[in-house]
């Protein structure tokens, strides 16, 4: 297959996924299957290492201080915080996240109430804003 990418000089292999689209043309649908067949190759499962579950990409990502608790952490957010913001990158949502600087904190009304949720503006330091982004996906920079 002709492709644009770089020779794969490391020890781990790299998948390739080929995908080709033909249109159904007098009720008969086109399969290459002399050189793409189901046995010749592997599925792509085989080769790519399952993810980890959220919550560990989540500490991962995130670089804090292991000692303080999410609550800690988000009890010292405030305007002008430093922060950084999770990638939310789903079907339907794509938002990278990123390092961003809080512009505003959204409390709820009756906030004394267990379960609340703070919200906050985000403006990015490599561009961009956010708005109303859920507590859950922010933390205090470790640099700050």
């Amino acid at each position: 297959l002709g492709h644009r990418g770089l020779k794969n000089v490391s020890d781990v292999t790299r998948p390739v996924v080929y995908l080709t689209y033909s249109a159904v043309k007098s009720g008969k649908e086109f399969r290459d299957e002399v050189n793409f067949s189901r046995k010749r190759y592997k599925k792509l499962g085989d080769f790519v290492e399952k993810k980890l579950p959220r919550g560990e990409r989540l500490k991962k990502r995130r670089k804090v201080n292991p000692a303080a608790s999410s609550q800690e952490q988000n009890a010292c957010i405030g305007v002008g915080s430093v922060v950084v913001v999770e990638s939310r990158m789903w079907p339907g949502v794509n938002k990278p996240g990123g390092v961003g600087r809080v512009t505003n904190i959204h409390v709820p009304e009756g906030s004394e109430a267990e379960g609340f949720v703070k919200k906050y503006d985000i403006t990015y330091v490599l561009g961009g804003k956010e708005e109303m982004v859920e507590e859950e996906y922010v933390s205090l920079s470790v640099d700050e």
